[in-house]
């Protein structure tokens, strides 16, 4: 099998399945009891904390806890709403944001360009005329790969309304080239291990400190926050998931992002949805005619090779996706996503080209 759905998920790497299975058998103790064990694994998931610090250049203002990967973690952030302020976020959110954020009685929504890049002119008003408590934007988009300028939006927060809190999804935007290049006036960072070859249901929350209250998750114990038994073998993981995947979307990872580019450009009829100018180099969102994006994933699936016709939370509901329609998708072209990574080879994409160009000859109705 071919797997292009890499931002869907992710497969693990092989050394992060030995992290998870080291730890277990090292540090069995868990880390809030006050024996030997529970102080060496306590130790030890101080040490994940401050490598992810490292990894990712966080400074004192913030500090990292393990959690159960962004659809936990934005959970978690969305009850900074109150019934006093509204909520903010970005038409291309993930439904784990975007679905109870517009089901709160005051929110308002950001709207994106066809290039799938939010109006931060419009934030600005939002910000102006209303009393925000939290804004939260997509770093990259899962299904058009378009990447937001959350520098310019945290400016904009912190200038303009200064108590409000800015929470950023960050887990497709996992690489040194797209990692914001400043968190100061970011206040949370989520992100799900799964979506760089981690395991699924772990994940990081970057916050502020002092910018919840201990009541946020009761019974907490990471840092007063987070409730239940430590996760240590899943943080550890994590941690081991995130530093290769930094190290490996490397310029190698590059040229072959860009091959694929390249390759998919030279196919009849292709249209890419957005520019690779607005989006990170491994997620494409790509169009053809005379077929329907069902059609294709499906057809390429008997293939063996794993794309996907929107993204994997809204591929069953049929018809265009909330972010495909934001961008002025057509109905007369199907729309599917690929994505790579860097487990992916040259070889691999030369087939699902071939492939590709196969169903549309044999599937595509043109007029």
């Amino acid at each position: 099998m071919i797997y292009l759905d890499n931002a869907a998920t992710t497969e693990i790497f092989k050394e992060v399945v030995s992290e998870y299975t080291d730890s277990i058998e090292n540090f069995p103790g868990n880390p809030s009891s006050s024996h030997q064990m529970g102080k060496k694994a306590a130790a030890r998931f101080t040490e994940l904390r401050e490598k992810v610090k490292k990894l990712l250049s966080i400074g004192d203002t913030h500090e990292v806890i393990f959690a159960s990967g962004s659809v936990g973690n934005n959970a978690v952030v969305s009850e900074i709403s109150s019934d006093e302020g509204i909520t903010v976020c970005g038409i291309l959110e993930h439904p784990s944001i975007y679905k109870p954020v517009t089901e709160l009685p005051k929110n308002s929504v950001i709207k994106c360009n066809r290039e799938g890049l939010y109006d931060l002119d419009e934030l600005a008003n939002v910000l102006k005329e209303e009393k925000v408590d939290l804004v939260s934007l997509m770093l990259v988009s899962n299904e058009l790969g378009c990447r937001q300028n959350v520098e310019k939006a945290a400016e904009l927060i912190s200038l303009l309304s200064p108590s409000s809190r800015f929470h950023v999804d960050a887990s497709q935007g996992i690489s040194y080239m797209t990692w914001p290049q400043s968190i100061e006036n970011i206040d949370f960072i989520t992100m799900s291990a799964h979506k760089f070859h981690g395991p699924v249901g772990s994940g990081i929350l970057i916050c502020r400190k002092n910018s919840v209250k201990s009541f946020f998750v009761k019974g907490g114990e990471q840092q007063t926050l987070i409730s239940g038994t430590i996760n240590l073998h899943g943080a550890a993981a994590t941690v081991r998931a995130l530093e290769l995947t930094l190290r490996r979307r490397n310029d190698e990872f590059l040229e072959l992002c860009s091959y694929t580019s390249e390759k998919l450009g030279k196919v009849k009829d292709l249209e890419f949805t957005v520019s690779k100018d607005n989006r990170v180099p491994w997620i494409f969102s790509i169009s053809l005619p005379g077929l329907r994006g069902e059609i294709i994933a499906r057809a390429m699936d008997m293939k063996n090779i794993a794309i996907s016709w929107s993204s994997a939370c809204g591929s069953s509901k049929g018809g265009l996706s909330r972010s495909l329609k934001s961008v002025g998708a057509r109905m007369d072209r199907g729309y599917v996503r690929v994505a790579v990574s860097v487990m992916n080879t040259k070889d691999e994409i030369d087939v699902f080209i071939t492939e590709l160009q196969s169903v549309v000859e044999k599937y595509a109705i043109l007029d």
